[in-house]
C-alpha cells in the first residue's frame, strides 16, 4: 500500500466517521428532547395513563422509560459519537496537513465549524449527566431547538466541503437551511389546520 492509497484510505475513514458522528449527536439530541418531555409529565403514553387514572402503572412506565433513555444516550454518545468524533477530527486533520490545503480560506472557516461543533458535543455531555441525575432545569422545547443548532452547523460543513470555496457553500447552505425551515412550518401549519378541522 503506497502513500497516495494510505491517503484515500484516510479520507473515506473520515468521511464514514463524520457520517457517523453527525447521526449520533442528532439522534443523541432527539432523544433528550424525548428524555426531557417524559420528565415533564408531557410523555403522550404517561398522559393516556394519567388519563385512564392509572397512577401506579404510570410511574412505573415512567421509571422504566428513564432508565432506558439514559442507557440509550449513554452507549450512543461513549460508543458512537464520541469515537468517530475523535476519528474524524484526526483524519480531517491528517488530510488537511497531506493535501496543503490548510492555509485556505474555505478550510479555515469550515475548522472554525468544526470547533464550534465539537463544542456542542460537549455540551451534550454536559446535558446527559443533568439528565441521568434530574437536576436539567431546560425545557423540552429549548432541547428541540438547540438540537437544529447541530444542523445547522454541518449543513454548512458539508456546503463548505463540497465546494471548497466559501461565498458558493455559505449561500447554498442557506438556501437550503430556509427550505427547510419553511418546510417545516408549513407542515405544522397545516398539520394544525387539519387537527382543527376534525375537531369542529
Amino acid at each position: 500500500m503506497n502513500f497516495l492509497h494510505v491517503t484515500e484510505f484516510l479520507i473515506a475513514l473520515h468521511l464514514i466517521s463524520v457520517i457517523t458522528w453527525s447521526a449520533g449527536i442528532l439522534y443523541l439530541a432527539r432523544l433528550f428532547v424525548y428524555h426531557r418531555a417524559l420528565q415533564e409529565g408531557k410523555d403522550i403514553f404517561m398522559q393516556k395513563f394519567l388519563h385512564e387514572n392509572k397512577m401506579e402503572l404510570a410511574e412505573s412506565a415512567k421509571h422504566m422509560d428513564q432508565q432506558r433513555f439514559s442507557l440509550m444516550e449513554r452507549r450512543l454518545y461513549f460508543g458512537i459519537a464520541t469515537p468517530s468524533m475523535i476519528v474524524a477530527l484526526i483524519t480531517g486533520l491528517y488530510v488537511g496537513i497531506v493535501t496543503d490545503q490548510l492555509a485556505t480560506a474555505w478550510l479555515g472557516i469550515k475548522m472554525m465549524l468544526v470547533i464550534f461543533l465539537t463544542a456542542y458535543h460537549i455540551t451534550l455531555w454536559m446535558l446527559l449527566k443533568r439528565l441521568f441525575s434530574k437536576t436539567l432545569k431546560l425545557s423540552s422545547l429549548f432541547l428541540r431547538l438547540y438540537n437544529e443548532l447541530s444542523i445547522v452547523l454541518i449543513v454548512y460543513i458539508v456546503f463548505l466541503a463540497s465546494f471548497k470555496a466559501v461565498s458558493p457553500a455559505l449561500l447554498y447552505g442557506s438556501m437550503l437551511i430556509l427550505v427547510v425551515v419553511f418546510l417545516f412550518f408549513g407542515i405544522r401549519f397545516f398539520s394544525a389546520k387539519k387537527g382543527d378541522g376534525k375537531s369542529k
